[in-house]
Order: C-alpha cells, then sequence, then structure tokens
C-alpha cells in the first residue's frame, strides 16, 4: 500500500506544478517577454503557495499543449531537507478544456529521471506537509507515466528503511469508464528483503476496489504470483490468490540466514481492518494443510500477533524447519506456532506432535523408528517430550522415551531406555546453557554394566564422532567443558575378566575431552565381585594389565615364590574395589587404589604417563589367610606377621623394574586406606 502513497504525492506534488503555472501563464505572457522573467515568476508564485522550494533550470511551451520543465529541485522549507529531483517532466494539457475555461487541465503526465526522498516522522510523512486536506481530494488523476526513477522511504520511527527503482510506470484511464489501468516494473529492497524484481497489472476505480491481475516476481527462475482484488481500501478488505511457482527458498527473497523452503502451493489470502491501525490477514495453504492468521499493526509495521496451525502435515513439506536438526525424515506432523508481540519484541510459542515419525541424526548415528513426539516452547521455557520411539544402531537396537525441559537459563533432560536386556535411566543438567561457561552434571543408572557392550557402542559412537568437525558452540557439546557424571549401575560384567554386583563411577572433570587433553578426577568403586582367570587374562590383554597393575604385579611375584602361597593366583573374591585418580593432559595421577577380599589388603598409589606409557607406582599388599608365615624373612611380614609385600613398579608398560623394600610398618597405612574405601556422593 505505501506505493499508492508514494504515487498519490507525487501526482499531487506534479500538479501543485501545473496548477501554479496555470495560474500565472496568462498573466505573465501578456505583461513579460523574457524567459527567465517568466521562469522567476512560477517559482515564486509556487514557493509562496506552499511550504516547498522549487527550482528548474529550464521549460519549453510547445503550443497549443505541451509544458516541459527539467532539472527540477524540490526541498521543504520547514526543514530545508530535499525531498528530491526530477530530471524531466513533461505535461499534455487538455486543450479544448483550457479554451472553455482557461485553465490548465493535464491530459498526461511524462516524468523521467525522478530521485524522491520520502520519510516518516511521528508518524506524518513529509511530504504530507505541502497539501492541504481540500487539495489531497480535490485533483482527477491522468495518465501518467514514470522511467527510470528512483524512490527512497525511511520510517524515522521504527528506523526502517526501504528502495523503489523504478523502470517503467504506467497510469492510464479505460475509454468510457471511471477505471483506471496501471503497470509497474520496478526493483524494490528494504532492511528485510533482498533486491527482488516485481512486474504488476493492476486496475481502480473510484469505489475503492484495486484489482490485481498479477503481481509477480522471480528470482532464480523462482516465481510468486499474487492475484486477488482490495475492497474498500480504507477498511482493507481483501481477497488474493498467492501462487509459487515451485519449490522456493524464502532466504532468496527475505534477509534471513537459515534455509526456508516451501513446495509449490498455492493459498488464498484474506484481510480485513479490525480498527483504525489493526490489519487482520488469514490464510490457508491446500498443499501443506496450514492456516495461517496474522494481526498487523499498520502504522509501525509491527506484528501484533501470529499463528499457525498444521494438521497431518508431511513432515517433508515443512522440512526447513527440521532440516538443521535431523535428516531422512518421514511421517506426518502437528503444529502450532503463535508468535505474540511483547516489549516491543514478538516472543514465540510454539506446539509440535507427531506420531510415527521416522528420522536419523545429521551425523547418521542412530536410526528412530515410530517416533511420538511433543514439543513446546514458549518465552520463558522449552520442553521436549519424546513419548516413545525405536532408536536403531549397528550394536542394536533402543527404545525408550526423553523429556526435555529449559527456560533458557538452564536445560534439564531425562532419558529413559532399554537396550537389549539392559534398563537405564538418565538425568542430565545444563547449567548456563547459552554461555560459554556451561557446565553439566550428568547422572546414568543401568541395571547391568556390560563393559564389552557399552566398549564396543563407545568406540562406534568415538569413530564416528571423530571424523566429524566438533561444533565447540553446540550447547550441547561436552568438549572443553566442565561436567560431573555420576554411573551407579548393578551387575557388571567383563566377559570372563571380572564380576560384580555393582559399579558406582563419578567423573568431576574441569575440562572433559579425549584422555590426553582432559582434566579433572575420576573414582571408581565396585563391590561384591570376583576376578577370575587371572594368569590367562593378563597374558593376552594389555588393557587388563594396565588397569589391574597391582594384581597383576601380585600374581607374577607370587609365580616366581615371593609370597609363598600355596596355591596359584588364578582368582580373587573381593567385597570392595576402588580407585581414585587425577587426570592432567594424559597422566594419570593415582591417589588411591585399593581392594580388600578374604585373600588380600591392597593399597597403591603413584601415576602413569599415557602420553609416554611409563609407570610410576607403590604398592603394599598383605596377606588375610590365616597360616603361619614360616620361614619369611621379617621384611615380607607385616606388623602381625602376616604375609606382606611392598614394591615399587618404575619404568614402561612393557617393561618395568619391580623393587621391593620392607613391608613390616605398612599395616596401619593399608587397613586405614582400604577400611576407608572411597565415599562417592
Amino acid at each position: 500500500m505505501i506505493f499508492f502513497k508514494v504515487l498519490k504525492f507525487l501526482t499531487l506534488l506534479i500538479f501543485s506544478l501545473i496548477l501554479a503555472f496555470a495560474i500565472s501563464f496568462v498573466f505573465i505572457y501578456k505583461k513579460y517577454l523574457t524567459k527567465e522573467n517568466i521562469k522567476n515568476y512560477i517559482t515564486e508564485t509556487i514557493n509562496d503557495k506552499k511550504n516547498v522550494i522549487i527550482s528548474f533550470s529550464d521549460f519549453e511551451i510547445s503550443f497549443p499543449d505541451k509544458i516541459t520543465l527539467t532539472d527540477i529541485i524540490i526541498t521543504l522549507k520547514d526543514s530545508k531537507s530535499s525531498i528530491g529531483k526530477i530530471k524531466t517532466i513533461r505535461i499534455n494539457i487538455n486543450t479544448s478544456f483550457f479554451l472553455k475555461n482557461f485553465i490548465l487541465k493535464p491530459d498526461e503526465i511524462f516524468a523521467e529521471g525522478a530521485e524522491i526522498n520520502l520519510w516518516k516522522k511521528d508518524n506524518i510523512w513529509n511530504i504530507e506537509k505541502i497539501f492541504s486536506e481540500k487539495e489531497k481530494n480535490k485533483y482527477e488523476l491522468p495518465d501518467i507515466k514514470l522511467l527510470n526513477s528512483i524512490i527512497k522511504l525511511e520510517n524515522k520511527d521504527n528506523k526502517y528503511k526501504s528502495f523503489i527503482e523504478i523502470k517503467d510506470f504506467k497510469l492510464t484511464k479505460k475509454l468510457f469508464s471511471k477505471t483506471f489501468l496501471c503497470n509497474i516494473d520496478m526493483n524494490y529492497q528494504s532492511d528485510s528483503i533482498r533486491n527482488i524484481g516485481i512486474k504488476s497489472d493492476f486496475s481502480f476505480d473510484k469505489t475503492n476496489r484495486i484489482e490485481i491481475n498479477k503481481l509477480e516476481t522471480t528470482i532464480k527462475n523462482k516465481r510468486i504470483e499474487i492475484t486477488g482484488e482490495f475492497k474498500n481500501i480504507p477498511e482493507l478488505s481483501s481477497r488474493l490468490i498467492l501462487k509459487t511457482s515451485e519449490k522456493i527458498n524464502l532466504k532468496d527473497f527475505l534477509k534471513i540466514n537459515k534455509d526456508i523452503f516451501f513446495d509449490r502451493f498455492d493459498a488464498s489470502i484474506d484481510s480485513n481492518l479490525l480498527s483504525n491501525n489493526v490489519l487482520n490477514l488469514k490464510s490457508y495453504i491446500k498443499e501443506l494443510n496450514v492456516f495461517v492468521t496474522m494481526d498487523i499493526d499498520i502504522k509501525s509495521g509491527k506484528i501484533i500477533s501470529a499463528e499457525i496451525k498444521t494438521k497431518g502435515t508431511d513432515i517433508k513439506k515443512v522440512s526447513n524447519f527440521v532440516n538443521p536438526y535431523i535428516k531422512n525424515f518421514s511421517g506426518k506432523v502437528d503444529m502450532d506456532i503463535i508468535i505474540r508481540e511483547k516489549d516491543g519484541a514478538g516472543k514465540l510459542y510454539l506446539i509440535a506432535q507427531s506420531s510415527g515419525l521416522n528420522f536419523s541424526d545429521t551425523n547418521n548415528l542412530l536410526n528412530f523408528k515410530n517416533t511420538n513426539l511433543k514439543l513446546m516452547i514458549t518465552p520463558s521455557w522449552t520442553a521436549l517430550n519424546i513419548i516413545k520411539t525405536i532408536a536403531e544402531f549397528p550394536q542394536g537396537k533402543a527404545s525408550g522415551s526423553l523429556k526435555s525441559d529449559s527456560d533458557g537459563k538452564n536445560e534439564k533432560i531425562e532419558i529413559f531406555f532399554t537396550l537389549d536386556d539392559i534398563k537405564a535411566k538418565s538425568s542430565i543438567f545444563i547449567k548456563n546453557i547459552n554461555s560459554p561457561k556451561r557446565s553439566f552434571n550428568i547422572k546414568i543408572n543401568t541395571t547391568k554394566f556390560d563393559f564389552d557392550r557399552f566398549y564396543e557402542i563407545f568406540n562406534y559412537f568415538d569413530n564416528k564422532l571423530s571424523k566429524i568437525p566438533v561444533n565447540y558452540n553446540s550447547k550441547y557439546s561436552l568438549i572443553n567443558r566442565k561436567a560431573v557424571i555420576l554411573w551407579d549401575s548393578e551387575n557388571l560384567i567383563k566377559t570372563d575378566l571380572i564380576k560384580a554386583s555393582k559399579i558406582i563411577i563419578k567423573c568431576d572433570i574441569d575440562r572433559f575431552g579425549r584422555l590426553n587433553r582432559s582434566i579433572g578426577n575420576i573414582k571408581i568403586k565396585i563391590l561384591n565381585g570376583i576376578m577370575d582367570n587371572i594368569q590367562k587374562n593378563t597374558e593376552k590383554n594389555e588393557r587388563y594389565q594396565l588397569i589391574f597393575l597391582p594384581i597383576i604385579k601380585i600374581f607374577s611375584l607370587n609365580r616366581i615364590g615371593a609370597l609363598m602361597l600355596d596355591s596359584t593366583l588364578n582368582s580373587i573374591n573381593f567385597s570392595d574395589m576402588g580407585a581414585d585418580f587425577n587426570l592432567n593432559n594424559g597422566k594419570i595421577i593415582v591417589n588411591k587404589f585399593y581392594l580388600n577380599s578374604k585373600e588380600f589388603l591392597i593399597y597403591a598409589k603413584g601415576n602413569l604417563d599415557m602420553n609416554n606409557q611409563l609407570v610410576n607406582l607403590e604398592v603394599y599388599i598383605i596377606n588375610r589367610k590365616d597360616y603361619k608365615s614360616g620361614a619369611l624373612p621379617e621384611s615380607l611380614t607385616d606388623s602381625k606377621g602376616r604375609p606382606a609385600l611392598a614394591f615399587s613398579v618404575k619404568g614402561s608398560f612393557n617393561k618395568n623394574e619391580v623393587k621391593i623394600f620392607d613391608a613390616t610398618n605398612i599395616t596401619e597405612l593399608v587397613e586405614k586406606q582400604v577400611q576407608s574405601s572411597l565415599n562417592i556422593n
């Protein structure tokens, strides 16, 4: 509608020039013969009667019916600001009307090379100050042709700018009718709309009815076309049809960051003025089964409220909304999107739900089947509830649910799933989610800790993710963040190596990453277990050797007779075993390793250098079996006379030196460390 206002203002401006010229034409023609005097008189007459200063370099009168002005400059008197300039204006006079009434009445106006600056402040356009209300409704429109002109518009109230480049504009009156025909070929751009070409063909009459035969814009061979009509212009009621030629990307038309695609569609658009300032728009897009309603403040141009509803819409039809998050999707979705203005900004409310949704994540880690979800977003919080889903990946199939709540500052996620015979639940709390200082608190409970199964799954995800560039800015990325992770599980199983009734792991990480880049503390506690096949497993499993290095050294020392045990050390039953160690960029500082079993009390401390494959440990062992120590030297018994051993392990992982030292005084140290166990909260 702004274009019609601009057209009206330009027409009135041109009329002002014509009428001022007409008032003085006959008088000055009879009294003055010089062209300069005529020019000065016309200028002074206009400047005296209007709030503008008009100047032009030259004019010509071609009798009997043509007047031409060149290099016109228009300036507002009160602000001395330039409205613009026009290279050429040519006016064709209605000769018969002039001879009959001795008044100049234009039949046709031609203008070329106009550069017009229009601005709005305090809800008033600068050009409105030129005319009185009486003058605005006084004149009939002649035929108008405008070529190669530019109109700059600025709303200083809301700091919004737009730019119109008119290539060709024609306004003609239909013969034997009061209807005007209008053709426009122009480019338009604004703070929110990219530079787009617009071609339009429409008609209007004095009943305030505008019929749009065609309003078309094309970018990258993709066309948007509008047809229909406006009725009762003051009330702005309308019935329009919006059509697209093929799938379009709104990013090509609007100045937005992300791709937003829409399939080809036809949509009706109805508008009605609800009050003096509020315009209501309604539309239904049949192809998408989408209903849209919107209230707009005409003065400010802001959206007061808007609502978009979809029902059973194929998710592929709204792919632009989900493309950044999922791929390979199919299924139906219902959405209710509401935008309301509050405190000068648009606030978003969204409810989306689906059943039977299939998709995979953007990294192709998991394939989700038959997903039933509900998503809710408000200005103060968001909530995602995946009520039921099945996630498939090469290592198996998991079924479960997810619930997420966020207030914009923190987010809480709860996950429940079943993986084969393992039931699991997880609670994740992300603090300061939109801040670089975000941190994670993660709790995991599982009914079974199948080490080999989890290790296989971990390797799958690790291998996949290692090939993908890390997005450190992702709000769900743990990399280089603080994290507290607590994993509590029943039934630890590691093939034939170890079995236990319970395992608790706590990671208190200052900087999360791979082992050689992490900083923090880890505690592991295992209860009521058995380690089997020690000799066999130590020979074939390097990871096992590293994790249970103190135990393995016991076995090797027993094998050479240092412990003087009657039987081979093939298995160990224990009630409590744990480790407390710090990570520091690939270095592991073992604060405490202990084992409490029927056979042994064990305590160890030291450090491991994973980057250089080095070990430096001290290990203390007391044999709890009740039998005489026999001929053991005193250095191999503790203060209670039980067989005992104290030694250090130093060197590389594969080749290290074991040094045995006096174990007499280790009793109190070992008993205290073992009995205090580990307290994991």
